[in-house]
């Protein structure tokens, strides 16, 4: 996939998450909305799903950035903001690195390394 057609993608993904934030703000409170969901158990599983894949996104912020000065502001806002700090995260690496692979892997990723299953 191009560098642009994946900023593309990611822009769409994140207006879309934006709009949705700001409808649901408009229409209920988000404790008592947090509050109805942990009643349910799908609910809870989904927050639960949800929470684990940002904790998934720091890990990876913090490998990418290397150091964490770099990383612990997006580290800090990802549970405050979701996925749309993600997104916004991908945009800005997609902008800085010359590759879809680098913004995603880091500088220097080798696409064609073998797996080291040892």
């Amino acid at each position: 996939m191009s560098r642009k057609i994946f900023a593309v993608a990611t822009t769409l993904l994140l207006l879309g998450l934006i709009v949705c934030i700001i409808w649901a703000s408009m229409n209920g409170s988000v404790l008592a909305a947090l509050k109805d969901m942990l009643a349910t158990p799908w609910g809870a599983t989904t927050l639960l799903d949800v929470y684990i894949g940002l904790g998934f996104v720091a890990v990876w912020i913090a490998l990418l950035e290397g150091k964490w000065q770099r990383s612990l502001p997006w580290i800090v806002v990802l549970p405050l903001l979701g996925n749309a700090v993600t997104l916004i995260y991908i945009l800005v690496r997609i902008i800085k690195y010359r590759t879809v692979h680098e913004a995603i892997l880091g500088h220097g990723a080798r696409t064609d390394a073998p797996i080291n299953n040892s």
